[in-house]
């Protein structure tokens, strides 16, 4: 017998579904940013989402809902605002730990599919749990009640907010190119442009800047004859920087190539590896007399 196909989701019941959702979604877009038009626009967003598979459950939509939400670019970690007890205590947590707690009391997930969601194992996840509780001195009872209440209370306006965007056409949604990366955009097909005519102009014109149509190249013949020395050989041997090491004989040639060694071996020889240099001797400049002879010549 074949297979009955999975039937498509009632649309009504996915408009309930994401009707359900946009309110604690808005407070956690809202808590996370700190910024609530950010988050509504956020929030829309992620509500246009539709089910891949037309036999998906409603948690299945929600945890889909959620995973979209999460990768949205508007939701990223900024100030909090001004809020009541227990939710001040929002901001003793790291972001990371903000976002688990919000999630948790605004959701409705799982640790394991909280752990899913935000790629973790449920093991790390339980682990952060409690140190939520541990940071902040809130139970996930007193989490979610305070939650629940604030997004009661998300404004008729802001609700109106979201379904708009969520329903307007996505022609209408796409926002258009800032001014500043408009005038780069041009200013790239610029130089694109003012390359391209200068490199077809190499080959155009091969013989552009002269008057006969040749390429303008330029030449210098070298001299005939080499230029003369400064001085002869033998100067150059006597002014040599290291003389003393040219004019050693053949036999000793091999010797001098070994001096470092000689000197340590000498110096083993003789028993001083240890060399101390001599102390610094003082000597007085010309003319000037030394605290003796000045203490005499003072002397009654």
């Amino acid at each position: 017998m074949p297979a009955t196909p999975p039937s498509a989701p009632d649309p009504s019941a996915l408009h309930r579904l994401q009707a359900s959702l946009a309110r604690p979604a808005a407070v956690f877009a809202e808590l996370c940013t700190g910024d609530a038009v950010a988050g509504d626009r956020a929030v829309a967003e992620a509500l246009r989402t539709r089910p891949m598979d037309p036999g998906a459950s409603t948690r299945a939509l929600s945890i889909r809902f959620w995973r979209s939400l999460l990768a949205s670019p508007d939701i990223r970690i900024g100030p909090l605002p001004a809020l009541p007890s227990p939710l001040s205590q929002l901001g003793r947590l790291p972001p990371g730990l903000r976002v688990l707690a919000l999630l948790k009391a605004l959701s409705g997930l799982g640790e394991v599919e909280l752990a899913a969601l935000l790629g973790r194992t449920p093991a790390a996840c339980r682990h952060a749990l409690a140190r939520i509780q541990a940071l902040s001195g809130v139970t996930d009872d007193a989490w979610s009640a305070a939650l629940a209440s604030r997004a009661a209370a998300v404004s008729p306006a802001r609700m109106g907010n979201i379904a708009n965007g969520r329903s307007m056409p996505a022609a209408l949604r796409q926002p258009g190119p800032a001014p500043a990366r408009t005038g780069q955009r041009y200013a790239l097909a610029a130089v694109v442009v003012v390359t391209a005519l200068a490199l077809a102009a190499t080959y155009a014109w091969p013989g552009f800047g002269s008057r006969d149509g040749a390429p303008r190249i330029r030449t210098r013949a070298l001299a005939e004859a080499a230029p003369k020395s400064r001085f002869d050989a033998a100067t150059a041997i006597a002014t040599h920087p290291d003389r003393a090491l040219l004019e050693i004989d053949d036999a000793d040639v091999a010797i001098a190539r070994e001096t470092a060694f000689y000197a340590w071996y000498q110096a083993e020889r003789l028993g001083i590896t240890h060399y101390e240099p001599p102390p610094p001797t003082f000597e007085a400049p010309e003319g000037v007399s030394s605290s003796t002879d000045t203490g005499s010549a003072d002397a009654p």
